[in-house]
């Protein structure tokens, strides 16, 4: 019986939950119970050699693109696998977008409240049902461990809203190291996102409580849907915005016109000199 594995951040559960039962009213084995509780977590050995070995003998690596899994480094690093393997198919939910990276896999758009998961069912049965020639990825190579960020000696208002790509999320993650360094706290949504809390509200509190925004910027930037959102909200309430450039790519879509009249810093090559640059900048700052 031909297997789909169903790469999905837990709080899609309800839409992994609806496909897995459409395939398998199709004839599909799509497993993927087992994995509820695994979440950005460190891996129990059983359950790590499990997602392995099904990410490596799956025929179709089956990936729901929501504006939480986009910032999830476990779906990325699965999807991954996937794309390397040839077995990717993406399910877009909403307008949430596939990373960049992975322009070159078929992808198909749900809308989630209309419940119409015909497209991405339609798209995962002809993968899966196909020949694909397949390469060994190891999974547990591809998945890194998030870096923690050090507590501050005392707490710090935070005046700094980290706008970034998942991709991006080392720098980021530098990038606050370089301002709270400085005195300067700051808001980055992988650390200060309370667990249960609305994700979208919570940004949006954020930057209204927030002095300015600081986008790590790479071409990552232009696929990602929240981060044009960032960058209209935090423009709409008046805050400074400020973008560490830290590639070549020139900004595009709504992006690009978030970005037509915003400072730049030239991080390209010596991105903790541009940290530091805005670390000393951020002093100046109210």
């Amino acid at each position: 019986m031909a297997r789909v594995f169903i790469n999905f951040d837990n709080e899609d559960l309800p839409i992994a939950e609806a496909l897995a039962d459409a395939l398998r009213s199709e004839g599909l084995d799509a497993p993927f119970e087992e994995y509820l509780t695994f979440a950005n977590e460190a891996l129990d050995a059983t359950l790590a050699e499990r997602i392995e070995s099904d990410l490596q003998t799956a025929d179709c690596v089956l990936t729901i693109w929501s504006s939480h899994s986009v910032r999830s480094e476990w779906v990325l690093a699965e999807a991954e696998v996937g794309a390397k393997r040839g077995v990717l198919v993406q399910v877009c939910v909403g307008e949430a977008a596939p990373p960049s990276d992975f322009g070159q896999s078929p992808s198909v758009r749900i809308d989630a409240a209309k419940a119409d998961l015909a497209p991405a069912v339609a798209a995962a049965r002809l993968m899966a049902l196909g020949l694909v020639a397949r390469r060994d990825v190891p999974i547990m190579k591809t998945l890194q461990v998030r870096k923690p960020l050090a507590a501050a000696a005392e707490p710090l208002a935070k005046r700094a809203f980290i706008s970034y790509a998942s991709r991006n999320e080392d720098l980021a993650i530098q990038l606050v190291e370089a301002l709270e360094k400085a005195g300067c706290g700051c808001w980055i949504s992988f650390r200060d996102v309370d667990p249960g809390a609305d994700y979208r509200a919570s940004i949006a509190h954020a930057i209204e409580a927030c002095s300015f925004l600081v986008l790590v910027y790479s071409d990552h930037a232009n696929t990602s849907f929240d981060i044009a959102t960032e960058l209209l909200l935090a423009r709409k309430r008046g805050k400074g915005r400020f973008v560490l450039k830290t590639d070549g790519s020139a900004p595009a879509g709504p992006v690009e016109y978030e970005l037509a009249t915003v400072q730049w810093i030239d991080c390209q090559g010596d991105f903790a000199a541009g940290a530091d640059k805005m670390a000393q900048r951020a002093r100046l700052l109210p």
